[in-house]
């Protein structure tokens, strides 16, 4: 029988670097596939927001609204939808009026982590029909967004949102 023998000192340094290498090509590349993720998730969110008030507002046949909200029960009224948003039955007298919560929201969505920025118009209103008030565009823009690492969510005339990637600015 042959004796046991473990690896050379030569052989585990060897080893070391090449884990070493590896490690500083990969982590990089594994952090920006995360982010470009974590974009795509809260974008996705928001789609799923404006078709739930689409939805809402021909189920129910009323104006059903979607909006900024940082304690997720009334709008603040800003642009800032990073701090959460809600979406509920519009009880305002007319398109022109501001929103007016009428009773619980129908859905609330906290705000979304990681940092990045999400702007936009103050509400979106849908009527009845399915459509909106005024089309919108919401910025989604995540930390260090380069290239066309950023995302736009489209809401047109007649409610359909979508997500476009876009150069970040």
């Amino acid at each position: 029988m042959r004796p046991l023998r473990g690896f050379t000192l030569i052989e585990l340094m060897i080893t070391l670097a090449l884990a070493a290498i590896i490690l500083t090509l990969g982590v990089p590349a594994f952090r920006d596939i995360i982010l470009n993720n974590r974009a795509a998730v809260q974008s996705n969110e928001l789609v799923t927001t404006m078709n739930v008030a689409r939805s809402e507002a021909v189920r129910r046949g009323a104006r059903v609204s979607v909006c900024a909200s940082s304690d997720q029960l009334s709008c603040t009224g800003g642009t800032n939808w990073a701090v959460g948003w809600i979406v509920f039955v519009d009880g305002a007298a007319n398109d022109l009026a501001p929103p007016v919560v009428d009773g619980e929201p129908i859905r609330v969505w906290g705000p979304i982590t990681g940092g990045a920025t999400l702007t936009g118009p103050s509400d979106l209103r849908y009527r009845p029909l399915g459509d909106v008030v005024a089309p919108g565009v919401l910025e989604h823009r995540r930390p260090s967004c380069s290239g066309d690492q950023g995302r736009n969510i489209a809401v047109n005339a007649s409610g359909q949102a979508r997500v476009v990637r876009v150069a970040c600015t």
